[in-house]
């Protein structure tokens, strides 16, 4: 069975926003490098995004030919790169996670705690770095339409 969700987690759960699931199957996380994590990024356009080089969402941060995996790695040349914004709520998460189920990716933000006065909701920013045989006939990202990357 397949089914078009909106998942919001609470203290300790996940967030999985506009995914579409086939629950007869248990999606796998991806095998990724982090990019770029920014959990308060709280910017106004929504980034769904699988592309050659690494989208760079603030000119200052440097070029694509300076991309570096969260542990200062280089980039690999036969990796592409996925880049997405989320909602948490008034979550700030602590991580992400890419998966597949499918055809579908999807993000998951984890950790982080709910704010009890809550004056903007939480728009966190994550960019992988992942293997571009991995996304080989995918269809949506977050429950997006998207072009076959490979």
């Amino acid at each position: 069975m397949v089914m078009a969700v909106t998942i919001w987690g609470t203290a300790g759960f996940v967030l999985v926003a506009n995914a579409i699931m086939d629950w007869s199957r248990a999606p796998s996380r991806v095998d990724t490098e982090v990019v770029d994590f920014d959990p308060g990024f709280n910017g106004e356009s929504v980034i769904r995004v699988i592309a050659d080089a690494p989208v760079d969402i603030d000119p200052d941060d440097g070029s694509p030919a300076d991309a570096r995996t969260a542990d200062g790695q280089p980039v690999s040349p036969d990796q592409a790169f996925v880049a997405v914004t989320g909602g948490t709520g008034c979550r700030t998460p602590t991580s992400a996670e890419l998966h597949r189920d499918g055809d579908a990716l999807f993000v998951v933000f984890r950790g982080g705690e709910d704010y009890e006065e809550c004056e903007a909701l939480v728009t966190p920013f994550v960019q992988f770095a992942v293997d571009r045989d991995v996304l080989c006939e995918v269809a949506t990202l977050d429950g997006a339409a998207i072009e076959d990357p490979c």
